[in-house]
């Protein structure tokens, strides 16, 4: 039986199955898929709900920004040959950002900005694909060890 060589290929690891429930294979992809998912489940009250009382702008934008990024250096991390699924993390902020595209394109109103359509569409999406290559990067790091 031959060996693999990790050296040339660290992120091959990865592709394995991890393990079988109910005959079906469970991939590291599909667990990073349910991990987006939960992850912007999880930032959904910090894209759509308002500041409270105590509770500054800046400090909101903070905390999304660091459940993203979390979020995707764990996908990244799951499945590094996969690292862009991280983008998924952010789904709720861009589908958000959709619907407020399409109200200003056709309601041709003063709200939403167009500031505020491209933040929901594109910033959640930058940061959490980063912490997907960060998580990457990581792993990378980790198994030439």
């Amino acid at each position: 039986m031959a060996t693999a060589d990790w050296s040339k290929r660290p992120f091959e690891k990865s592709r394995i199955d991890i393990g079988t429930v109910g005959g079906l294979t469970i991939s590291r992809t599909a667990i990073g898929v349910v991990v987006a998912v939960v992850v912007g489940i999880v930032g959904l009250p910090f894209v759509f709900g308002d500041p409270g009382l105590q509770e500054a702008l800046v400090q909101r934008l903070a905390i999304a920004a660091s459940i993203f990024f979390l979020g995707g250096v764990l996908v990244g991390g799951l499945a590094p040959h996969r690292w862009a699924v991280a983008g998924l993390c952010a789904w709720t902020p861009f589908g958000m950002g959709l619907v407020m595209l399409v109200s200003k394109l056709t309601l041709h109103g003063e709200m939403p900005t167009w500031s505020a359509v491209g933040l929901l569409l594109l910033a959640p999406l930058a940061v959490a694909m980063l912490g997907g290559y960060a998580g990457r990067w990581l792993v990378g790091r980790i198994t030439r060890r």
